[in-house]
């Protein structure tokens, strides 16, 4: 249980139940192809983090750079 100054403190923020955060953790059980997946849990819901951030890459990177990173993971990878 939380200390009472950080209930009070959190006030009207997100708060997650043990069962919403359990239920992020199995999904990967249920939805396989989702395993390895970053998720944020907050207010009794999650959201999938990196193929979110793979697709806004290039607007927080730039254009030029983002294809840059992507080519480089490529060779790493094996896949050219």
């Amino acid at each position: 249980m939380p200390p009472p100054q950080l209930i009070e403190n959190w006030g009207s923020l997100p708060k997650n139940t043990p069962s919403s955060v359990g239920q992020t953790l199995l999904l990967p059980v249920v939805r396989p192809e989702i395993n390895g997946k970053s998720f944020f849990v907050a207010g009794d819901k999650a959201i999938e983090l990196e193929d979110t951030l793979d697709s806004a890459q290039p607007h927080w990177m730039g254009q030029e750079l983002s294809d840059n990173v992507n080519a480089g993971q490529e060779l790493l990878l094996g896949k050219r």
